[in-house]
């Protein structure tokens, strides 16, 4: 047992040798969100979709702003960890997520929306009772999400850029995931 013990000791000496600590070069990410959350969490199972919706079944195409629990934010912070990046999970885990959906004409088809807001917007999507999927982060100064203008609306984000027919989608910013 004891040279299982000392081989072991090795093995993360050696590890901690050759790895080193992190540069100051490198981000920090560990240090700004915690190492808990620097460390990928699960990806959680997909969820039920709920037939009433956030109460009751409303028509299609009616765009709800929502409030973010716990759960959702779990959720978001797990696929930013595995789908998007250091900016993506820091946004998710301590920065303003706004959080909605648009209803479709069952629970299966409503498609839900989150953005997180930090130096730029970051996206992530999700349909019925599928996973959250990371979409990207968007330069603020041109390129919005493409959420529907009536979940903006919901949310109280007007002064986001706009385009003639509404926000902008013009895609990922450069570097960014899609």
């Amino acid at each position: 047992m004891a040279t299982v013990l000392a081989l072991v000791g090795a093995v993360v000496a050696v590890g901690v040798l050759v790895l080193g600590a992190p540069s100051d070069a490198q981000d920090g990410l560990a240090a700004a969100v915690g190492e808990e959350a620097a460390r990928c969490p699960p990806s959680p199972a997909p969820v039920e979709p709920d037939e009433e919706g956030p109460g009751r079944r409303v028509e299609p195409g009616t765009a709800w702003s929502l409030s973010l629990d716990r759960d959702t934010r779990a959720a978001l912070v797990a696929t930013a960890c595995h789908e998007g990046g250091a900016a993506a999970l820091d946004v998710a885990t301590r920065g303003t997520v706004y959080y909605g959906a648009v209803f479709g004409t069952a629970a299966a088809t409503d498609v839900h929306y989150a953005i997180g807001m930090g130096e730029r917007l970051h996206f992530w999507t999700r349909q019925g009772g599928d996973g959250w999927h990371y979409r990207g982060d968007f330069d603020t100064r041109g390129c919005v999400p493409p959420v529907p203008v009536e979940l903006y609306t919901a949310w109280g984000l007007s002064s986001l850029p706009q385009s003639p027919g509404g926000p902008s989608s013009c895609g990922p910013a450069a570097g960014g995931r899609g």
